[in-house]
């Protein structure tokens, strides 16, 4: 064959392909949308859905029609579990920057603080009408007990509490609440102003996905019948498929005969059912159960988009997301194989929620925009966090200068518009975990984070510790690097590269310390001070390149009297979540007496001080009211440095556990110049019920008026971290100071 006549071939096959290719997909319908009138926009998210069963025709058929006319995203990442995937969804950042390393508890304080941009929030401003129905789980409810027994109140335990609230966010919400607890049905739903209504009316049992399909398609009625027309967003969060796996009885077939009636008989309470105990033979059925919980879902999700589709134009112009928010759960697997999960093209994934392998972290994303009629592939890899970007520039604005600042999301509207273009990161990936703590016997445990840092094909793992260890003998990845060919990897254990790939270990460790330290660490700035006190303001450079410079103060308090402080600027940050947090400094003690000495405490909460035998100690005010100190039984001595710090680790059972590090300069006795923990008397580390929370500053040296001491001596480089870090972590955001014979 000729050269040109080999040239006129290839020719021919593309301009073929092209032509095909420009048949069946609809590129008018990206191109002309962005000069319509702003777009509705809806968020459908579900809750533990099982990538395999979302792709799956016979389980989820509506969601599978939608795909058909939506944009596919196979590579769209999530967190490992539902509450940071709801934060970061919301907030445009990773969800450990504000210290959501794993569930919410409605029992503390966590989410989003008002001064921060959310989705609901910037598009409000942008004259959207927000609302969100159904599960909501990403932030505290303030009208919730924490101690039903004493009836008190989250707000009067934690006065900062509406500052995370959905009362906050949104021009109207509908919440459903309790389905974890009581199940699908006899719903409680939450109207404003904590306004609730049960669901039971003539004796017929209602489910809960059926009653917020109903209120969605109310809301949407209602817009569609105001005379402004205005944009709405709306967020429609089920609580399906998450257990208890609940169906609706209309799911089951009529030929399941035996099993629709023993169904019938658990969820009336029935305490045997089938020969069984009502909870063993919802066990033996639970994969079963899953899966009609899943087409119920699927069902209430076709009665909205069928809605939309036969409604209006107003309606018609809306951008419609369906996805989950984490990879399904081990319960919903049948056998007890790592590998679980399927992807869209059948290749096993390892792991399963509160894993950060690809099981538990990857989901399918469907995007259709308004009048798109075909459907495309697009092998982007996203994040949730991309998704409030996103909504902006399909909103027709873009975000703005406070918006950019804050976000840390990337867009993909381009891609919506375009198929064609595959959207390179410019940034690596990062996820923090928190292991599943209460598992848990021994203390030493209860500060594991796993981690990942995704860069490209490489994804970085460390996780000591999964929550089925043991089940399929394995005690997780410390660490695994796995290389990924077309997007995949099914994380198994003999295509660990980490020794064969030293250098990146060590890259994607530091890398991965920097981010944590740079997401939790506390900004501090001075509010006020008294006058004996000599502070010395100096700024450092970050930690790597993208990391900005940092001002860290250095204080010289004369004597100890009372009336010496420092008082920083309060910092929301420091009270949310389970209260998780790590406070350091460098201290050099000039003279130590029978008094105790404060270093730093926040009024109420605790209070770090060198005690009357000189021994470094923490005092902690719990939630039940008592007060609890952590010292260790080793003593300071005079004129010396030491690197000190401690770190509260807080659980969802409300048990917080203590720790306190030591090392003195020049690091003599230990190993590597790392910190060494102070020895502290055994079954003196844990505090029942957690910290008191308030609202007061932090001080250096005392409060005036507080009946304490101050500090007598030299408090350089205090930092606070609202995270659970790690000794080498401590270590690593102290910095290594060069150091003379008086200062580090």
């Amino acid at each position: 064959m000729s050269t040109r006549l080999r040239k006129g071939v290839i020719l021919f096959l593309v301009i073929s392909i092209s032509f095909v290719f420009y048949q069946n997909f609809d590129f008018e319908t990206f191109t002309s949308s962005a000069s319509k009138a702003p777009p509705n926009l809806i968020v459908i998210l579900l809750d533990d859905a099982g990538y395999e069963e979302l792709m799956d025709p016979q389980i989820t058929p509506r969601i599978n029609e939608f795909r058909k006319e939506a944009t596919f995203f196979p590579y769209f990442y999530t967190t490992p579990m539902c509450s940071p995937t709801r934060v970061s969804m919301l907030s445009g950042r990773n969800a450990a920057d504000y210290s959501i390393l794993w569930v919410c508890d409605s029992d503390a304080i966590f989410g989003i603080p008002n001064k921060d941009a959310t989705i609901p929030t910037s598009l409000k401003s942008r004259g959207y009408h927000t609302a969100a129905l159904g599960k909501w789980h990403a932030s505290i409810n303030s009208n919730n007990f924490y101690n039903a027994e004493k009836k008190i109140r989250i707000s009067d335990v934690f006065p900062m509490a509406k500052e995370y609230d959905i009362e906050s966010k949104f021009d109207f919400h509908m919440r459903t609440v309790s389905v974890m607890a009581d199940g699908y049905f006899d719903p409680v739903l939450q109207f404003p102003n904590y306004v609730e209504k049960k669901y039971r009316e003539n004796n017929v049992r209602e489910h809960s996905e059926v009653l917020l399909a109903s209120e969605v398609i109310k809301y949407l009625r209602g817009k569609s019948q105001e005379p402004s027309k205005k944009p709405f967003f709306m967020q429609y969060w089920l609580n399906a498929p998450h257990d208890p796996f609940q169906p609706d009885p209309a799911m089951i077939p009529d030929s399941e005969g035996e099993f629709k009636r023993s169904y019938l008989r658990y969820i009336e309470g029935d305490a045997r059912v089938a020969g069984l105990a009502r909870d063993e033979w919802a066990k033996a059925n639970r994969v079963k159960l899953y899966r009609y919980l899943l087409k119920t879902a699927d069902r209430q999700i076709g009665r909205v988009l069928d809605f939309i589709n036969s409604s209006d134009e107003y309606l018609k112009n809306t951008v419609i997301l369906i996805t989950t928010d984490n990879g399904g759960t081990r319960l919903t697997r049948v056998g007890d194989s790592p590998w679980g999960n399927k992807d869209h093209l059948g290749r096993d994934m390892r792991g399963f929620k509160t894993d950060l392998y690809e099981g538990g972290i990857r989901q399918p994303l469907f995007v259709k925009i308004p009048g798109q009629r075909s459907t495309t592939v697009n092998n982007s890899m996203l994040h949730v966090m991309d998704i409030f970007p996103t909504l902006l520039d399909l909103s027709n604005s873009g975000s703005n200068a406070n918006e950019r600042g804050q976000l840390q999301g990337e867009s993909f509207a381009n891609v919506l518009r375009d198929p064609r273009i595959t959207k390179a990161r410019k940034a690596p990936l990062y996820w923090a975990f928190k292991a599943q703590n209460e598992g848990i016997l021994k203390t030493d445990g209860f500060d594991i984070v796993n981690f990942v840092v995704r860069d490209g094909k490489w994804k970085f793992i460390s996780a000591p510790y999964t929550p089925e260890e043991g089940s399929f003998g394995t005690k997780g990845c410390d660490p695994c690097l796995f290389e990924f060919a077309n997007g995949h990897s099914n994380e198994h254990w003999s295509k660990n590269l980490a020794e064969k790939n030293p250098d990146l270990v060590k890259k994607y460790q530091e890398l991965y310390v920097r981010w944590f330290l740079q997401a939790t660490q506390i900004p501090l700035s001075v509010d006020t001070q008294s006058s004996a006190v000599r502070t010395t303001e100096r700024t450092i450079a970050g930690l790597g390149t993208r990391m900005p410079q940092e001002r860290v103060f250095d204080f010289e308090f004369p004597e100890g009297r009372q009336d010496q402080y420092v008082r920083f600027q309060n910092s929301l940050k420091f009270d949310i979540n389970r209260l998780d947090f790590t406070v350091s400094a460098t201290i050099f003690p000039k003279n130590l007496n029978k008094l105790p000495q404060v270093i730093a405490h926040r009024p109420g909460s605790w209070i770090l001080q060198v005690n009357g035998a000189r021994q470094l100690e923490v005092v902690f005010f719990s939630r039940d009211g008592k007060t609890y100190k952590v010292t260790s039984d080793q003593k300071m001595t005079e004129n010396r440095y030491y690197n000190i710090a401690f770190n509260i680790h807080s659980f969802k059972k409300l048990e917080s556990v203590v720790k306190i590090f030591a090392t003195r300069y020049p690091n003599e006795g230990t190993a590597g110049g790392k910190f060494e923990r102070l020895k502290v008397p055994a079954g003196k580390e844990k505090i029942p019920r957690g910290l008191m929370s308030n609202s007061n500053s932090i001080f250096v040296g005392a409060k005036p008026e507080s009946n304490l001491n101050s500090f007598n001596g030299s408090i350089l480089n205090i930092r606070m971290y609202h995270s659970p870090l790690r000794p080498e972590h401590i270590t690593f955001g102290m910095r290594k100071w060069d150091f003379d014979s008086k200062s580090p």
